[in-house]
């Protein structure tokens, strides 16, 4: 049933591209009271490239990345401290829900990642790290080059012309061992923990279906018909200043005299026609002579 339904939906799936950077907090977590109740946060940062898969009109899919991650833990004491800091190429693999179809949406992504340690600095302290302290015990225990864990994001993403922004919050939960510290007596297990505060910026490629639809406004207009519209012939600044009119302009010229010529024409030849008086003849009788 479900995959008649993804099957009946007509539309393509999308793919975006691009970059992300995030900054945030870092710290450790214990199996020892005593070591929790001196955790204490250190800065983290990280930046990299990333991938979107978007099916069912870009509502859901899966998020790929591949980022440089900073991050550490530190112990802190009243005056005491003792502070690592670590190197990650971490790669997060998210299931990503967007909801909205406009130029805003909202995003949530839930998964997993793992990272892959790259370099360990020196650690900063001035305690003494004797044998049977729980830091002596992290400083010369093995750090594991592989860790994983879970990974949450909720965000929301701006869309433009020139790509989509999204500003999210994300969080890691680490679910394995930071560090093999051998025995079992005192406390084995220490994991990471990381939030952050995140831009990313991708741009869709292919054929796929819009990321987003413009929010056009309808402006719904007066229904006229058009037997009852009557053109008027628009009065220019230059005809009005020659005193014309247009109906007399758009008149076709002809040499034919009009019923008004012709009168006018019949009324000045009889006005200046000569009066004359006719005169008649006595007509004169001829009698026949009698012979």
């Amino acid at each position: 049933m479900a995959l008649t339904l993804l099957t009946s939906i007509n539309c393509k799936a999308q793919h975006l591209v691009g970059f992300q950077g995030y900054f945030g907090a870092a710290n450790v977590n214990c199996d020892s009271v005593a070591l929790n109740k001196i955790v204490s946060m250190e800065p983290t940062y990280g930046f990299g490239v990333g991938y979107k898969h978007l099916e069912l009109r870009n509502m859901i899919g899966f998020q790929g990345e591949l980022n440089y991650q900073y991050s550490g833990y530190s112990f802190k004491d009243e005056s005491l401290y003792y502070t690592q800091h670590l190197k990650y190429l971490s790669v997060p693999l998210l299931a990503h829900v967007d909801f909205g179809k406009h130029a805003v949406k909202f995003t949530f992504s839930v998964g997993t990642y793992a990272n892959f340690l790259i370099d360990r600095s020196r650690p900063e302290t001035n305690m003494e790290l004797t044998d049977s302290s729980c830091v002596s015990r992290i400083e010369n225990g093995k750090y594991k080059t592989f860790t994983y864990g879970l990974t949450g994001q909720i965000g929301i993403s701006f869309c433009s012309k020139v790509g989509v922004f999204t500003v999210h919050g994300r969080s890691y939960i680490g679910m394995s061992k930071m560090v093999d510290m051998g025995d079992i007596s005192l406390f084995n297990y220490m994991s990471e923990r990381v939030y952050c505060l995140g831009l990313s910026w991708m741009k869709p490629f292919g054929k796929g279906d819009p990321y987003y639809t413009k929010k056009e406004k309808v402006k719904k207009l007066e229904e006229v018909d058009p037997l009852e519209v009557e053109t008027v012939p628009v009065q220019t600044d230059d005809s009005a200043n020659d005193g014309t009119n247009l109906e007399d302009e758009a008149k076709p010229e002809t040499n034919e005299p009009t019923k008004q010529d012709l009168d006018w024409e019949g009324d000045r030849y009889e006005d200046d026609a000569p009066a004359t008086e006719e005169k008649s003849e006595p007509s004169e009788s001829v009698e026949p002579q009698k012979d």
